[in-house]
């Protein structure tokens, strides 16, 4: 079907929510030859040369018009000052505006975050000390987080900004657990922070100053951490009816005890992602199986994903240095494969999810029989096992390991 045209498109000036940061020249086009895809052009102007997160917001006259999940690609998260484009594709998730005609149609964008607060670092340099010290940063360092210092006596955490996704798979996706992956939304309404790498041989010892059982061939110190189990990292007998439920000699409590946060963070742990917010770090506005915005064509050996991952298609089984592929929008380095990445759920096996909107879900922290339920996949999956949004329950083996998020408490629930 031909698409119609959208008539009348304006670009509107926006304000910005950074005190230093601002857009302005928004200027809004139909693609030429018109094949249905919208560019939103502006330019960010930043003194501080910090990074930030843009909000589209697009409206028809004074009607909000929905942008769907993954329905948005270009210079979105992370970006620099500079001339820029966003490219809006409205019948990504909704075919009806092929015939539709918005008459008046503008779109106003902004940063939507904090700039001194973009990146995360703690300062792993003391050792297994009593504290740790911590430094909110707007931008990148010269050459990039891509280098070992963050990889070893730094640990770097990326600010998630809150907003909302469709978690899951669509039916026809290659390799889909029915079970597991019914599509839903999920809103999330506090920013978090999730590590830019899987978590270190050398961040763990420096963390707690113990190290931890690896395989031969992955004991270098910037190779992640791997035979680690949930209960390893967070204790065995935690109170299953508080979250965060960590025991204050595991792993986690042990972290948590070397800060003191006030002001907009004093009701925010580090912890394990939950299912929910690790899906949504790694998609980074994309809807396909890949995070790079590409759809998965093979289940055992995929040719879209040996640019993004470490997996049975281009590894002899054992995990690699961090860093080594392509990372997500987001930066984020190893979302698929490597190792797989413990979640802080344990799901029923009767529950996973339905299609019903939830806001911030996490599935209760129950003991046993219920098993430990990791995202990403490792270096010895198949392909299938390594998408988005597919969710692998297993534990303690060489391609098992974890990174570590910046959360806000909540009341448990099972959902």
């Amino acid at each position: 079907m031909k698409p119609k045209l959208i008539a009348t498109i304006m670009g509107l000036a926006a304000i910005s929510a950074s005190a230093s940061a601002t857009i302005s020249d928004v200027i809004v086009r139909q693609q030429w030859p018109w094949n249905g895809k919208v560019n939103i052009d502006y330019v960010l102007t930043d003194p501080e040369d910090g990074e930030h997160d843009i909000t589209v917001v697009m409206s028809n006259g004074t009607q909000v018009v929905t942008n769907e999940y993954g329905s948005l690609s270009g210079d979105l998260f992370g970006v620099k000052p500079g001339a820029r484009r966003i490219v809006w594709n409205p019948m990504h998730n909704n075919p009806t505006y092929a015939e539709k005609v918005l008459a008046s149609f503008s779109v106003t964008l902004s940063t939507s975050d904090d700039s001194s607060g973009q990146y995360m670092v703690l300062d792993l340099s003391g050792g297994a000390g009593e504290s740790i010290p911590v430094e909110f940063v707007s931008a990148p360092p010269a050459g990039g987080w891509n280098q070992n210092i963050y990889k070893t006596t730094k640990l770097v955490l990326r600010r998630i900004p809150a907003g909302t996704f469709r978690m899951g798979s669509p039916e026809g996706e290659l390799g889909r657990n029915a079970n597991r992956e019914t599509q839903h939304t999920v809103l999330f309404t506090n920013d978090f922070y999730i590590g830019m790498f899987e978590m270190t041989h050398a961040q763990y010892s420096n963390i707690v100053h113990t190290a931890v059982e690896y395989s031969a061939g992955t004991s270098g110190s910037t190779y992640p951490v791997n035979f680690v189990t949930l209960d390893g990292l967070r204790g065995s007998n935690a109170d299953s009816s508080v979250y965060p439920a960590f025991q204050a000699d595991s792993f986690i409590g042990r972290l948590n005890s070397k800060f003191s946060f006030t002001g907009d963070y004093a009701d925010y742990t580090f912890d394990l992602p939950t299912l929910s917010q690790w899906e949504y770090a790694c998609r980074a506005g994309t809807a396909g199986a890949w995070n790079d915005g590409t759809t998965i064509t093979n289940t055992t050996t995929d040719a879209q994903l040996g640019g993004l991952a470490w997996y049975r298609g281009n590894t002899y089984f054992n995990p690699y240095a961090v860093g080594g592929k392509k990372p997500n929008a987001f930066g984020l380095y190893d979302m698929h494969g490597n190792v797989a990445e413990i979640c802080i759920d344990r799901v029923p096996n009767s529950v996973w999810w339905s299609d019903a909107t939830l806001v911030e879900p996490i599935h209760a922290y129950v003991a046993s029989p219920w098993g430990v339920v990791n995202k990403g996949g490792g270096a010895d999956y198949t392909a299938d096992i390594c998408r988005s949004a597919s969710a692998y329950v297993g534990n303690n083996s060489k391609t098992i390991g974890f990174r570590i998020v910046f959360v806000p408490r909540h009341d448990p629930g099972v959902l």
